[in-house]
């Protein structure tokens, strides 16, 4: 359960992030294909090279998702129902890739944000992709 305060952590790195979203989705998922191979396997029509469009266009929908999430905290449910059902009916994705995914986009925060990426910071970030991943995950059960 997020509180009040990790709330605004999350609110305050999305800001600092602000500027480079598209990249950072990118970086995320390129770091993601080198440290777990085995989630390729979800991505067999893409060009998986360093800074290809389709890596770069599904980065940016990937950030766009967690922006989403940041602007419905109260209600992630809610908010990432219709992507929910994606992932769990039609694409199948094994819930444990987006834990992999959160892992991976936490290191991209500390590489980008430096020592502004406080404890704190990511501890609250850390529990808000947990939030986001049981969400993303809850149509499985």
């Amino acid at each position: 359960m997020l509180t009040a305060e990790d709330k605004k952590l999350v609110q305050k790195v999305w800001e600092k992030i602000g500027g480079c979203q598209e990249e950072a989705g990118a970086e995320t998922l390129e770091r993601m294909f080198a440290t777990y191979p085995q989630t390729k396997t979800y991505f067999p029509h893409f060009d998986l090279h360093h800074g290809s469009d389709q890596i770069r266009g599904h980065g940016k929908k990937v950030v766009a998702a967690l922006g989403t999430a940041v602007k419905n905290l109260d209600n992630l449910s809610q908010a990432l129902s219709e992507l929910s059902n994606l992932h769990a009916y039609n694409l199948r994705v094994d819930p444990v890739n987006l834990q992999l995914l959160a892992q991976c986009f936490q290191v991209v925060l500390a590489v980008h944000l430096g020592k502004d990426y406080t404890p704190e910071m990511h501890a609250a970030v850390d529990k808000f992709m947990s939030a986001v991943a049981a969400v993303l995950a809850e149509k499985y059960r």
